[in-house]
């Protein structure tokens, strides 16, 4: 079936206004209720808008599918344990969204779509950095005093990487200079390094190296999304489930400033497994944080992504949720020579290596990213149509054109 197109797309700030509300920032919960419950409601409206639209196209891809079907697979574990409906319904509401929004943006017109994408992050990346700097100690409190606009600092990142990964991608196939993308990604991230949450220092300091990486033109054939899905797997084996971390001591202890009891979650693990071999299949489904924090010695999650999985959604979950990463997987290896996997790549890599420590709630950026991941080829071609940015003096070749005019 002939795949329709939708005009309205390809306006940057038609995508700009369907994105925003992906992007709720976490203080609205605690600063502004009413304002949050509106954000809510818009962001159903801007569902069902979305939704009519994808199916306008008459196109299903596979990973929509995936993703849907996870999501599908956490509201049954929640109906199945009388959980929180309403924050969940929300939430996969807006990762389905996100995904529809980035699959049609890349199907009718990459550069509008990544355009709209770095606005929006980048106006709340910057706001949040000023909240930061007018309010050094914090600009709420709820169990932590260090919460700003995006929310308590370590989810901060959630906004950030992706936005570091979408400039560079846009930056470099605009030609833009070196200088001017170390600039951005320096004001970007500087958030990340005043409040310095362990976690996200990590993941931005890689992508970082990535990115610069990517600036010069080297990329080894082992940084790979397999290679990176394997080292990130180990680790989870040694330290979660054998807890054999004594290896990692050195990063640990004397580069993190962590003890080696990762600051308490080695007995949050224990308990989360516990509560896992309980109800393997289907898990507990999303719980409120009361619940959580009674079960899990005070955490409000597992502290561990993949057993945040299977603490909602047991082995069902964790099905849907290796389905999603071989398929994503599979079509970044395939478009492994391109400068775009290899940054999307290194994203994902740095996704998962934070995912070892932290299970955030909002993880709508990700699953964006594994959106984006899985279409590396159509980005990398749509792109690659992007005209390189203006130059202050002539190049050579244009002077000569210019010459042989007159």
């Amino acid at each position: 079936m002939q795949r329709r197109r939708i005009r309205n797309l390809n306006s940057t700030s038609f995508l700009a206004l369907l994105l925003l509300p992906c992007f709720k920032p976490g203080s609205l919960e605690y600063l502004l209720p009413a304002i949050d419950r509106l954000f809510d409601y818009t962001r159903v409206i801007v569902l069902a808008v979305v939704f009519f639209l994808y199916l306008y196209q008459r196109h299903i891809s596979g990973i929509f599918l995936a993703i849907t079907i996870m999501q599908a697979s956490r509201v049954f574990s929640t109906f199945l344990n009388s959980g929180n409906y309403w924050g969940l319904l929300v939430s996969s509401g807006s990762v389905l969204t996100y995904c529809m929004i980035i699959e049609m943006g890349i199907r009718e017109n990459a550069r509008v779509l990544f355009r709209a994408m770095i606005i929006d992050l980048s106006l709340l990346c910057a706001l949040n950095l000023l909240t930061i700097l007018m309010f050094p100690n914090g600009m709420y409190e709820t169990l932590y005093t260090q919460n700003w606009l995006l929310g308590y600092d370590n989810v901060h990142i959630l906004f950030i990487l992706p936005l570091m990964c979408y400039y560079s991608m846009y930056a470099g196939t605009k030609k833009t200079p070196f200088l001017r993308k170390l600039c951005f990604f320096v004001i970007i991230s500087a958030s990340v390094y005043i409040t310095w949450s362990a976690t996200s220092v990590i993941g931005c300091t890689l992508f970082l190296v990535i990115f610069i990486m990517n600036e010069i033109n080297i990329r080894p054939r082992f940084m790979n999304c397999y290679t990176y899905v394997l080292i990130t797997l180990t680790a989870f084996l040694l330290i979660i489930v054998f807890q054999s971390y004594e290896i990692f001591e050195t990063i640990i202890v004397d580069i993190l400033h962590k003890d080696m009891t990762f600051t308490g979650r080695m007995k949050i693990w224990t308990a989360v497994l516990y509560l896992i071999s309980r109800k393997p299949l289907f898990g507990y489904g999303v719980v409120d944080s009361a619940v959580s924090m009674a079960q899990l010695y005070g955490a409000g999650h597992a502290h561990n992504y993949l057993l945040q999985i299977m603490y909602e959604g047991g082995v069902v979950n964790l099905t849907c949720f290796s389905v999603i990463m071989l398929m994503t997987c599979k079509r970044l290896y395939a478009a492994r020579k391109t400068k775009e996997s290899f940054l999307l790549s290194g994203l994902l890599f740095c996704f998962l290596l934070m995912f070892l420590d932290e299970a955030y709630s909002n993880i709508v950026p990700f699953y964006g990213c594994i959106t984006c991941m899985y279409y590396t080829k159509e980005i990398s071609q749509g792109l690659s149509r992007l005209h390189p940015a203006r130059r202050l003096v002539p190049s050579h070749d244009r002077k000569e054109n210019i010459d042989t005019h007159i």
